[in-house]
């Protein structure tokens, strides 16, 4: 069979074309290479297919060759970006294109070679550059926005960590990523997370991605963490001593990049890519992702920082209330706080129920003006002074009036607070309950029947004035009433548009409870503020009471 001249049709392109055998020589060049590069056919047939690309790139260059050569007839590689030099020994940019051809070449075959050729087209990529670097920083700011809301958007470092690997994959197109931490305890990588694109079947390097460990400098993410600096392998396959080149064979990957996530400390953490197309060396998303790297390990350690200040401050805060609400007779009762804002700081909610008398118990809830150290000296304070003066005094205005005066002693210079305390003198088919408010929101009361209203006993705040003015109401609770005491971050919950939660909604939201026990009520009504707060939920502490009077036995 006669071998068909492809070299009329080669020589019409307009890209620049070079035929190379399987060793690697040129065979035959089209007229198009001298006017982009400034070689003659003489000059550059027979010669290395290297001698058109600078000395530091032959073994990459080589390297994908090989791979090339690998790949089924016809099939075209990926487009890719490289220098190239000219006659004169300048480097230009230029784009080219690999792909394998099984048939005779002619004129290639009068110079003695043989099938498999590379054929490579070339083309300057000098005029398209300012515009594909234009896409190309806009493709790395949009990686770049798309990973901080990622991120941000947890509360935990790890999850943080395996949250930004489908972000980073999807922003750049990669197909595989894994995540690994340093463990400074054994001093290797761990493996902290996986992910790979839809289509891919990376089982295998999973497994093993996920059961082994790492030294600084062993492996693409050891390397990168050990030279503190975004690295990129061309040939994953082939790059030293891969334990992992098998399984990366079977995903179908060639080509990886790893960076190093920097704390405080140094590196931290090494995210690591796989594409299964061809790609070359990009110094600049190198740059960027060394540049995401620091921006992301600073902000872990914040977020590793803040933990730890919540912990702290739950601790403390735990301290601050009571570990436990006890067994009143005829009455059940149930609590809840939450921490506003971050909760790195102690806040100042507070509530306690103790017994005060043979049959008679105290139920106080307050708010204390501020968070933090002083905050909290102030809720340790009012606890225990409400717990010695109703040891003393029956009145609930009494009480207070004796927290006020602990609150306002000369030389001391402390917040203000705002509290409501109840008096239950349990009875065995009923329950009164006395209630005063010191410049806090009245307690709600919520009948049997379903009807709702609030208890009118309104006061000055403590704190600020030497005899503040304060009035006592009182309650009869019934079986199945039930007595709702909560602080301001309730009532004063916003939604993302500006719009509180407010009276309104408390009622509302109190109205739907009619039937259920304390827990349910307190647990219904914080359900109910969270929806209405939204994702916005970095506002004040919250803490709910309710009492409910029991049916009694039959």
């Amino acid at each position: 069979m006669g071998s068909f001249d492809y070299g009329e049709v080669l020589e019409r392109l307009g890209d620049a074309v070079v035929v190379a055998d399987s060793g690697g020589r040129v065979v035959y060049v089209n007229a198009a290479l001298q006017q982009l590069l400034g070689y003659r056919a003489g000059e550059v047939v027979g010669q290395p297919v290297e001698k058109l690309v600078p000395a530091r790139l032959h073994p990459a260059y080589a390297a994908g060759f090989r791979r090339q050569l690998e790949r089924p007839s016809t099939t075209p590689g990926s487009r890719l970006r490289i220098p190239a030099l000219t006659g004169d020994g300048r480097e230009v940019d230029i784009e080219f294109t690999l792909a394998r051809l099984d048939l005779p070449l002619i004129p290639a075959a009068a110079n003695g070679s043989t099938p498999p050729y590379l054929v490579a087209s070339l083309r300057d990529a000098g005029a398209t550059a300012v515009l594909e670097r234009e896409v190309r920083v806009a493709q790395y700011l949009r990686a770049t926005m798309a990973v901080s809301t990622a991120v941000t958007s947890t509360g935990d470092p790890e999850d943080a960590l395996r949250a930004m690997l489908p972000v980073l994959c999807a922003q750049l197109d990669w197909d595989v990523a894994a995540v690994w931490q340093w463990d400074p305890d054994v001093r290797r990588l761990r493996c902290a997370g996986f992910w790979q694109g839809p289509g891919v079947d990376a089982a295998r390097l999973e497994s093993l991605t996920r059961s082994m460990t790492l030294e600084a400098g062993e492996g693409l993410p050891g390397r990168a963490f050990a030279g503190h600096r975004a690295i990129f392998l061309d040939d994953v396959l082939t790059a030293g001593r891969s334990l992992r080149a098998p399984a990366a064979a079977a995903a179908g990957v060639s080509c990886g990049l790893a960076f190093p996530l920097f704390g405080a400390g140094g590196p931290q953490a090494v995210v690591e890519f796989f594409s299964r197309a061809e790609r070359a060396a990009d110094d600049e998303l190198l740059g960027v992702l060394d540049s995401i790297g620091h921006q992301l390990g600073a902000y872990l350690d914040r977020m590793r920082a803040e933990a730890s200040l919540r912990e702290v401050a739950a601790a403390l805060q735990a301290s601050l209330l009571p570990p436990r609400l006890p067994q009143v007779p005829g009455t059940e009762l149930a609590a809840l706080y939450r921490a506003g804002g971050h909760g790195v700081s102690v806040g100042g909610d507070f509530y306690d129920v103790f017994q005060s008398g043979p049959r008679t118990w105290t139920v106080v809830i307050g708010d204390v003006c501020g968070k933090g150290a002083p905050a909290a000296a102030v809720t340790a304070l009012a606890r225990w002074t409400v717990r010695a003066a109703a040891a003393e005094h029956s009145e609930p205005t009494q009480v207070l009036s004796r927290l006020n005066r602990a609150l306002t002693e000369p030389d001391e210079d402390r917040p203000f607070l705002t509290a409501c305390l109840v008096q239950l003198e349990v009875g065995e088919s009923s329950t009164s309950a006395r209630v005063t408010c010191a410049g806090h929101p009245p307690p709600y009361l919520l009948r049997a029947d379903g009807e709702v209203s609030t208890v009118d006993a309104q006061g000055d705040l403590l704190g600020v004035l030497d005899e503040p003015e304060l009035t006592t109401a009182s309650v009869q609770l019934r079986p199945d009433d039930l007595l709702l005491l909560y602080t301001d971050g309730v009532n004063e919950a916003r939604n993302p548009a500006g719009r509180v939660f407010g009276m309104y909604g408390l009622t509302k939201a109190l109205g739907r409870c009619g039937g259920a026990s304390a827990r349910e009520t307190v647990d219904g009504i914080l359900a109910a503020v969270l929806r209405h707060q939204g994702q916005d939920r970095r506002r004040d502490d919250m803490a709910l009471l309710a009492l409910r009077r029991c049916a009694p036995p039959r």
